[in-house]
């Protein structure tokens, strides 16, 4: 349901009236059968939001357990949220490089985010299929090992 790109808004009537009149100028491409499965999605919002609690809940079991085997990386793992930005004792540059040549395994530099000290950083989602998480974060273990 990620790729569904449909937008809603909540305000008072005068500004839906406003936001109404522009938004056939504003949305190139939503068509009517994404506004039906997006409709179809909010209906079971409760299943999807106890389905990627379930996920995120699992996966940062997982990440928490894989911290201890990289001892490169340093995290206060929070309690709620799906992304975390871990420091790196390794240069995240070339650990993002190593990551993708050799592993096929993505993050996201902390320089992409407009926070000052990110440098050492990066991002990290915690959604995502448990199995290719868990793959995930031994290619991480791997690469950071291999650079210390």
């Amino acid at each position: 349901l990620g790729v569904l790109r449909v937008g809603w808004i909540v305000a008072r009537p005068d500004i839906l009236e406003r936001v109404r009149g522009i938004k056939d100028y504003t949305t190139a491409s939503a068509s009517n059968l994404t506004q039906v499965f997006a409709d179809w999605a909010l209906q079971r919002h409760e299943f999807f939001r106890r389905r990627a609690r379930g996920i995120v809940a699992r996966n940062r079991r997982l990440l928490g357990e894989a911290l201890d085997r990289i001892p490169a990386l340093h995290l206060e793992l929070p309690d709620v949220g799906n992304v975390v930005f871990p420091h790196s004792d390794v240069d995240v540059t070339k650990l993002e490089r190593l990551l993708i040549r050799k592993y096929r395994t993505v993050i996201a530099h902390g320089r992409f985010f407009a926070a000052r000290g990110f440098r050492d950083h990066f991002r990290l989602g915690l959604g995502g299929k448990t199995p290719v998480f868990q793959r995930g974060l031994a290619n991480l273990r791997r690469a950071a090992a291999e650079l210390t």
